[in-house]
């Protein structure tokens, strides 16, 4: 099973149940916003 593709505009959340990864590791943190948001095509 896959799920739809997420549509333009859509809000999409990340979870992570450790810490706040944007306090500990800034550069990591941008590196992930950029590969969702190239990804995701958002």
């Amino acid at each position: 099973m896959k799920a739809p593709p997420v549509r333009a505009n859509a809000a999409i959340g990340i979870f992570s149940a450790s810490s706040p990864v944007s306090a500990a590791a800034p550069a990591r943190y941008a590196r992930g916003v950029r590969y969702l948001e190239s990804s995701l095509a958002i």
